[in-house]
């Protein structure tokens, strides 16, 4: 965890000494909270009832990623930053985790990390866990870590086949970011919430279609820098 300590310093004159104390910031607790959507409803695995941008029916039966590099600025500078990367499966649920004894701080924007950033994104570098090594990029392909792995079925004429959005690398890792005010309070456990719409990993500012653009991404430059363009507006900063 890293954050800006502020440390004031108080001198005390008086007619036999000089004494500094330390006067340190008041401490809180972040607890970020995440949940999926499909528009506006929270998602569904396994059902064909979601449809993209493209007009096509499409379901979820997996939703893998990582989250890192959440930090807070205020006026452009840096206040606070999360160094914790986590590793998402959308099947438990929300996914929550807490930063505790850190100083009260305000902030005016958030940015974020869908994936593993450059330093940690090779083999070995994340704990030995069961998740993380499913997680792999292949080594023919750069190594490293998958950043998102989204899978299901989508339904063309009448047939249903899968579809598999997978994306790694680091010049795929998606880098979001949002304006907005806020403050952390001291004495309480301070909330925000993260909510992640799957229907814009297809849509903005690209129309990914299963039937044009074909329903495997692994690999393919192209398709992956067109979703991890999509992936900056997936997440949104609830108030």
């Amino acid at each position: 965890m890293k954050y800006l300590l502020l440390i004031g310093v108080c001198t005390l004159f008086t007619l036999s000494a000089c004494r500094k104390e330390l006067v340190l910031p008041p401490v809180t607790t972040l607890r970020i909270d995440l949940q999926h959507k499909v528009g506006s409803a929270h998602l569904a695995f396994d059902s064909l009832m979601y449809e993209n941008k493209a007009g096509e029916s499409y379901s979820v039966t997996k939703l893998n990623y990582f989250l890192s590099g959440i930090c807070f600025y205020k006026n452009s500078q840096l206040v606070f930053t999360v160094d914790t990367i986590a590793y998402i499966d959308a099947r438990t649920g929300g996914y929550s985790f807490r930063i505790a004894d850190i100083p009260a701080f305000t902030y005016d924007s958030v940015s974020y990390f869908i994936g593993v950033p450059p330093p940690y994104n090779v083999h070995g570098k994340l704990a030995s866990t069961y998740e993380n090594v499913a997680m792999e990029w292949p080594d023919m392909m750069g190594g490293g870590y998958h950043f998102l792995k989204l899978e299901g079925h989508w339904k063309d004429t009448g047939s249903i086949s899968g579809y598999a959005i997978h994306l790694g690398t680091n010049a795929c890792l998606v880098k979001g970011g949002h304006k907005i005010s806020g403050h952390t309070r001291q004495g309480v456990e301070n909330v925000i919430g993260l909510s992640m719409d799957i229907n814009k990993w297809l849509e903005v500012p690209y129309t990914y279609s299963f039937k044009s653009d074909g329903v495997y991404t692994m690999g393919d430059a192209i398709l992956m820098q067109r979703i991890s363009e999509n992936g900056r507006d997936v997440i949104k900063v609830l108030q």
